[in-house]
Parts: C-alpha cells; sequence; structure tokens
C-alpha cells in the first residue's frame, strides 16, 4: 500500500471535492490536488529520486510541506528534515536562490510546482511496498538534539486509522491543523482529513486570522498545541462565542493548564480531546477533558491497536496504578532512532518504547502521565516534579503561560527556576502571593514574551536554562 492512495481514489469519485483551501484563499478540488502532487513527483523523478532515497527539505510553507512529502512517498521516497547529513541525501530543496549560498547542489522550490497541470496528464504509479519509508520525523529535541525516526506507509496508515477510531472525524470535515506537515502529529493530522475525503483549510500564523478563517470556512476542528488557547481567546470579543461551527479541539504536544482548559470550554468549544502522543508511534492515548482527572494528569484511555504499561527502573511490570516508567508499543511505531543505537538502546527495550515519561495506568486502563523523568529536579536532595509547581503558577492571573525548570547557582546547587509568559505587568505583591503557596515555588524568575518552543509545542528547556544563565548574570553582585 501507500499512504496517497486514498487521495488518488477521492480524486477519481469526487474530483471537484475541496481537498485543501490555500492560505491565498485559493480553493484545490480533490482531482487537481492529486495531480499537483504528481506533477512536484515528476521533478522529483527528473532530480533522479527514486525509491528509497531520501530528501531534505526545511519549511516551504504549509501547502509546499504537504504537497512534497506526499509526492516523495507516492515515489517511495521519503521527505527528511533539512538537518538530515548530506551523506544521507540523494537531494536537497530550498526555498530561494539565496540557500544556493550554502547549498550549492540544492534545487530551489519554484510557486509554479504546486500549480495543478493539465487533466490529460498521465498519473504517476504509486509506489507499492507498506515497508518503505515515506519520511523521516524528528523527535521533540527538548533537552538537546532531536532524534529522526523512519516511519513507513505501514506505520503512518496504522497511525491514521487508530486515531480516527479514538476521535473520528465528522463528515465531511473541515479542519485547520495548526502543528507543522514537517511534524509526525502535524502530517498524521492532516492525513486524516485527506483520508476521510474532508477540507484541510491551511493555518496562519496569527491568531486573529485563525479566528476569521474559522468563521469564513466553517471550520468545524481544530488541531491545537496548547499554548495557543490564550492567543485564541484574546483575538475573540468579549462576552462573545464567535464560532458556531467549531464542534471539535484537539490538544497534542503538552499537557492543557487548567487555567487555558477552562478558557478553551468557555469561548471556543465544549467538545475538547486530550492526545498524549509520541512521534515515535503517533497518537497512545487520547480522551475528552470532561471525563479526565486533569489534576491527577489523566492522559486518556490507549488508542486501538496501542498498550500501554508501567514498569520500574528494573523493567518490571507494575501493579495498576502503581508509578513507574510508562513504556508502550504497537504495530505503528518505530524501532530505534537513524544512526544513533546509543538512544535507540536507551529509548526501545524489548519491544518497548520508553519515552522517559513517568505515569500510571489504572485498573480501567486509564493512562495518567506525571511528567519526564529527565525533566525531575534534585532540589537539595529532594525530588520535585516541575509539573506541580507550573500547575500551581498558571492558577494566578497574572500568568499567561509558564515553564518551570532547574538551574545551577553560583556553588552548582539546583534551584527551581520559572519562566513566565506574563499576562500583565508583575507587581511586587505578585511575587510575594507566589511564595507563600503550599508547593514549592521557583528562587530565580525570569518573564519571557514567549516560551521557546519546537514545531511540536514542546518548550526547550535547553533554550531557558541558557536564559536563567544569562538573567543571573546581569544581577547586581550582593
Amino acid at each position: 500500500m501507500n499512504i496517497t492512495e486514498p487521495i488518488r481514489s477521492h480524486a477519481r469519485t469526487e474530483p471537484d471535492a475541496v481537498a485543501v483551501i490555500r492560505s491565498d484563499g485559493a480553493s484545490v478540488g480533490y482531482g487537481a490536488f492529486d495531480r499537483t502532487i504528481d506533477a512536484v513527483a515528476r521533478r522529483m523523478i527528473e532530480a533522479g529520486v527514486g525509491p528509497g532515497d531520501f530528501v531534505a527539505a526545511g519549511s516551504l510553507g504549509e501547502y509546499a510541506d504537504l504537497v512534497i512529502r506526499l509526492a516523495l512517498a507516492r515515489l517511495g521516497a521519503a521527505a527528511a528534515p533539512a538537518t538530515l547529513s548530506p551523506l544521507r541525501t540523494k537531494l536537497r530543496i530550498v526555498r530561494n536562490a539565496d540557500d544556493l549560498a550554502r547549498h550549492p547542489d540544492a534545487k530551489v522550490v519554484e510557486s509554479r510546482w504546486f500549480d495543478p497541470p493539465p487533466e490529460d496528464v498521465t498519473p504517476v504509479p504509486a509506489f507499492a511496498d507498506a515497508a518503505a519509508i515515506m519520511g523521516l520525523f524528528a523527535s521533540s529535541g527538548t533537552t538537546g538534539r532531536a532524534r529522526l525516526m523512519q516511519v513507513t506507509h505501514d506505520m503512518m496508515a496504522t497511525r491514521v486509522t487508530s486515531a480516527n477510531d479514538a476521535i473520528p472525524l465528522a463528515a465531511p470535515v473541515r479542519q485547520v491543523t495548526v502543528p507543522s506537515a514537517q511534524s509526525g502529529f502535524g502530517f498524521t493530522s492532516r492525513l486524516r482529513v485527506l483520508w476521510s475525503g474532508g477540507t484541510l483549510v491551511s493555518a496562519p500564523a496569527r491568531p486573529q486570522d485563525i479566528v476569521d478563517l474559522a468563521r469564513r470556512h466553517e471550520v468545524d476542528h481544530l488541531v491545537l498545541l496548547p499554548f495557543w488557547v490564550p492567543h485564541l481567546v484574546a483575538a475573540l470579543p468579549a462576552g462573545e462565542r464567535p464560532l458556531p461551527s467549531l464542534a471539535c479541539i484537539e490538544f497534542g504536544g503538552s499537557a492543557l493548564p487548567a487555567p487555558a482548559l477552562e478558557a478553551a470550554q468557555e469561548r471556543l468549544c465544549a467538545e475538547l480531546w486530550n492526545i498524549y502522543g509520541a512521534t515515535e508511534g503517533g497518537y497512545v492515548a487520547t480522551g475528552r477533558f470532561g471525563t479526565l482527572d486533569h489534576d491527577a494528569g489523566e492522559a486518556g484511555y490507549p488508542v486501538p491497536g496501542v498498550e500501554v504499561r508501567a514498569f520500574d527502573a528494573g523493567g518490571t511490570p507494575l501493579a495498576p496504578g502503581v508509578e513507574g516508567f510508562l513504556r508502550m508499543r504497537g504495530r505503528a511505531f518505530v524501532h530505534g532512532y537513524l544512526d544513533d543505537p546509543e538512544h535507540s538502546a536507551e529509548a526501545f527495550r524489548d519491544g518497548w518504547f520508553e519515552p522517559g515519561d513517568l505515569g500510571s495506568v489504572s485498573a480501567a486502563g486509564v493512562v495518567r502521565v506525571g511528567g519526564r523523568e529527565s525533566h525531575l529536579l534534585n532540589v537539595g536532595g529532594y525530588k520535585l516534579n516541575p509539573s506541580v509547581v507550573e500547575r500551581a503558577l498558571a492558577s494566578f492571573d497574572w500568568v499567561r503561560d509558564v515553564s518551570v525548570f532547574g538551574v545551577e547557582d553560583e556553588h552548582g546547587l539546583t534551584q527551581i527556576a520559572a519562566a513566565v509568559v506574563p499576562a500583565r505587568r508583575i507587581e511586587p505583591r505578585d511575587v510575594e502571593a507566589m511564595r507563600v503557596h503550599r508547593v514549592p515555588m521557583p528562587t530565580v524568575l525570569i518573564a519571557v514574551p514567549a516560551l521557546p518552543r519546537n514545531e511540536n509545542g514542546k518548550v526547550r528547556r535547553d533554550e531557558l536554562v541558557a536564559m536563567a544563565i544569562a538573567h543571573r548574570r546581569k544581577q547586581p553582585a550582593r
């Protein structure tokens, strides 16, 4: 099988049904969309690309990223992040001629590549091998270098099917997907829509534009990262619910803070779904927020085809409800990282993938996530989960977004640090109220305009540590 086959099927049976509404407002029917995929595939063939080849590409724009990935997948080749070594790539494609100074052998993408060709052009045959690599995706890389993983057509098809079984899409769905098509989450979400015969509405960069698009095109499904919630709410007229067509929002990438959850339920949509996932395997567990114990860290039930269990440090399975290291497995999971045997051996054990998350699985099958083991702070010998502090800080009205992490002081001791995106000016009384809170509070507090995040929406704690150190150096000596 080939992941582009359902798109071609819709192109034959419903060629005029709208597949994509591009950022320029143009509607592209399934027939034209499928021919565009073929046209880009032919350009790849002309450049010498064939089955099994990797093509490196940076972000070229939402529509271009999607078409290029699908075109390469149709050939049996695979799109890869721009960071992939030149020794591994058959071709590198770049946005404009200025990039050729760094990559003289690259091919420049032109806008005319994405104009639908005439209807009488012969289709490009789809490479039919379920075990072929359809794409390389990068892990979150929140604490260091991102790792690359090879996803086959069969793995991606399994991810799409499992996600659809867990969170059925309306028919026909009209969806805005904010996560990038270059991310595993973003690509899977878009492919779900295209397989269903629905419409993808290109996501703009500004929250106000998302609100406007949702109104204009009657969007009924949003796929978001949690940090977008306050920005979308701020873009809405006060006291008005302006998105009557919106029926469902999926949140993935990180936990949704309680204040953001309340704001989303009140101002955006009542049907909210949590997604706990991993680039290594796709959707892992899902659940409606109204049925989950948010404060306890409940993430939902495993999606069909995925098994989740908690293990102790020695690899022994734990009883239901006992916290340990979460492991997961299923047909959609990769089996290691590209050219990285050391980290592959750490994360993939005895047929299971272990992401480093602490948590438990109840007797009823509910997955609870307590945070990452690598993120635990050792403060004076006391192990502290930063998510506990984050939830406490998020309860203050002056905190719009927050991340808690550890940073060493001048004596080499770990201090609790917090980077806060303030909702208003931080007053001395705010800091004092924080100090008397019932959970440990940060001794290092920095205000930032936005938290540094990767394309999956996860906070880059390595950058926060560097920011905290730079902040400390600017402080007057005591």
